[in-house]
This record gives structure tokens, sequence and C-alpha cells, in this order.
């Protein structure tokens, strides 16, 4: 297919203290690059306005060494012009004496469409929405360094959704780190396609998605790498909904049946540098994914159960010579 597309980023930065910057967006429905890049979505046209200001000055016994207040605008729709949420966004981010970040961030959504919910079968009209956010990050002291998140949301029709994020990296040796991480989240209301055309439905949700991330450098021009990621989600039916014409959601009294879904992957990688621009790879990789309809189990058993998924198990050798 051929399809044209535009991005214009423009910036304006007046002082050291006032950031002021335009993001155009228009990608026709055509429009596929996914072969050479990274696509968003296409079928986009989008306004993105953002005013920071840059708060210095701090006293010497203030526990704050600088700040940052932003506030961002995004006005989006499709080519056919059906209007998409517009959000607005307001963040404060704050570098502290100690070498601690915090960030606060609230943001609120209009009503609006969203039209890929459905997968082509038609718009969705979505409520307004809110969500808020709060983060702490540390660094490294000692042989630690901490990162903490709180976010609470509406993702779904009307309900509210608390996700919490944390991991830790430990530095046991200069040349051995290990990071931790962990997020689980707790969903009233998660509204996904049924695959059935013009149905959706809400979910209550408990979802778990973790990883651990290893880097070791045994000798000079030597690395070895291990990265697992997994998630688990345990839904509950809550309420069917059909797409009614111009887009609403009207409830259904068809049940709502409820399931599991589990995913799993590992990679452990090898590197060695043989000489500038040229490297020997040596990579295990094994992992799956699997939907239950046995819903008995609690996240901690249906994590147990994603470590035997084997749908991927690879063994690559790959050399790379100055290229």
């Amino acid at each position: 297919s051929r399809g044209y597309g535009i991005h214009t980023n423009l910036s304006y930065n007046p002082s050291e203290n006032w950031n002021y910057g335009m993001v155009l967006t228009r990608y026709d429905d055509e429009l596929d690059i996914n072969d050479m890049g990274y696509l968003r979505r296409n079928d986009l046209e989008e306004l993105s306005m953002s005013g920071e200001w840059v708060q210095t000055g701090f006293s010497e016994d203030s526990v704050a060494a600088s700040a940052s207040w932003e506030l961002e605008l995004t006005l989006a729709r499709n080519t056919a012009g059906d209007h998409f949420p517009s959000e607005f966004e307001f963040s404060r981010r704050a570098k502290l004496r100690s070498g601690s970040e915090t960030r606060f961030e609230i943001g609120y959504q209009t009503e609006g469409y969203d039209d890929i919910i459905s997968r082509g079968n038609g718009r969705v009209r979505l409520n307004d929405r809110w969500n808020a956010e709060l983060s702490y990050r540390t660094p490294r002291r000692g042989a630690w360094a901490n990162r903490f998140e709180l976010e609470i949301l509406q993702d779904g029709y009307e309900d509210w959704t608390t996700s919490i994020g944390a991991s830790t990296t430990w530095y046991c040796a200069d040349n051995l780190n290990i990071e931790f991480e962990l997020n689980p989240t707790w969903s009233k209301d998660w509204l996904i396609w049924l695959r059935e055309e013009d149905r959706l439905a809400s979910f209550s949700k408990q979802q778990v998605t973790g990883s651990i991330n290893g880097a070791w450098f045994p000798a000079e021009d030597h690395e070895v790498r291990l990265r697992t990621q997994w998630y688990v989600i345990d839904a509950t039916g809550e309420q069917g909904y059909d797409i009614a014409p111009g887009g609403g959601l009207v409830e259904s009294a068809d049940p709502v049946e409820d399931f599991a879904e589990i995913n799993f992957s590992l990679q452990l990688r090898y590197r060695y540098e043989i000489a500038p621009l040229s490297d020997l790879y040596v990579v295990y990789s094994r992992g799956g994914e699997d939907t239950l309809r046995d819903t008995d189990r609690n996240p901690v058993q249906l994590l147990g159960d994603s470590t035997g998924l084997r749908d991927s198990d690879q063994f690559l050798v790959k050399l790379r010579y100055r290229f």
C-alpha cells in the first residue's frame, strides 16, 4: 500500500526557565511503516501543545534542588472526523538535593470516540475519565537503587483502576547487578473486545506483571545478560455491552465468561566483542502464553503455571562483523 504522513515538532525556549512545544501529526489510513520502525497508529490527525516552567533558586536548606511544572493539551481525531478524547495533563517533577527524584501527574480526558477497541467493528464512545500518578526514585546508595510508583485511573467505561509499580536494583559487585520489578494492578472496569464483532465487556481484573534482569561483565569484552518477564491476569466477567448506532454502549443480558491469561519469557545472552563493531552472540530464549478458562487459581498459582510455558524454545548463534 502507499500512504502519506507528516510529523512536525516545534520548540521555543525563550529563557532557561521557560520551554514551549507543539507537535503536529497527520497520518492517512494507508500509511504503514512498521517494516522500518514503530508507528503508534495510522489514520490520525493530532495536535499536542505544552508549556513548562523550570523552577530554580531554592534556598540551601530546601529539600528540592529544582522543579519543573508542565501543562500539556492534546487534541486528536481520525481522518474521518471522529474526535478522540481530548487530553489535559498537569505534572510536576522535582530533583532533590539527596539525588532522588519525585513526579506527580494528574490528567483528564473528555468524552470521545475510540475507533480501535472494537477491532474494526465500529467506533465506541467513551465517558470522560481521570488519572493521577505519583512516583519516587532514589539514586544508588551503597548496593541499592529503588523506584516506587502509584497510579489511580479510569481506564474502562466508568469505574477505577489502581496500579503499583516498584523496582529495586542490587549492585552485587562492580561488574554484576540484578534488577527486580513488580507491578500489581487491580481494576474494577477493564473494558475489552470479546472477539464477537460488536460486543465488548467489562471485567474485574487482578494482574501481576514482573521482571528480573541481570547484567554481568566477567572480563573485558565479555558480557552476560539475563532477562525474564511475565504477567498473569485473573479476570472476572462483570457486564457485557453491545455497540449501538452512534458508538454508545448498551448493556447486554448475555453472560460474560471469566478467564485467566498467563505469559512468560526468558532470555540468556552472551556477547563477546571480537573488535570494534564486531561481536559474537550466543542466545538461549524460551517462553509462551496461554488463556485459561479454569479461574479457580489465584495470581501466585497462575505465576507458577506460567513458568512452564514453552511455546518457543530457541538457541541462536550470531556473528556480526563490522556492521
